[in-house]
């Protein structure tokens, strides 16, 4: 569950920068808040329904980092592409269009 929710992630997160290209980081946070909420009500409903604890660390986890790696990617592809006139980073899906 944690690897499909971090690939899952990974790709809303890319197309949300795609689709909202002025505001995706508030669109992101929703997405995400959205998702963590979906995840803790499962895991709600499998506690109280079927008396089944479904542990949420790992996919919490997964989802916080994949968007915490992106934010850290997007300022180095910026970083690059401004100051050292880098090539390989103008291509980048990050890189910031003047």
């Amino acid at each position: 569950m944690s690897l499909l929710l971090c690939y899952i992630s990974a790709w809303a997160g890319w197309k949300i920068t795609l689709r909202f290209p002025n505001t995706f980081s508030h669109v992101k946070k929703l997405y995400y808040f959205l998702l963590l909420a979906l995840l803790v009500w499962l895991g709600f409903v499998c506690f109280v329904r079927f008396n089944y604890n479904l542990s949420l660390l790992l996919p919490m986890l997964g989802v916080s980092l994949v968007e915490e790696a992106r934010n850290l990617w997007r300022w180095l592809i910026s970083y690059l592409s401004a100051h050292d006139k880098w090539e390989p980073a103008k291509k980048s899906i990050y890189a910031v269009k003047k």
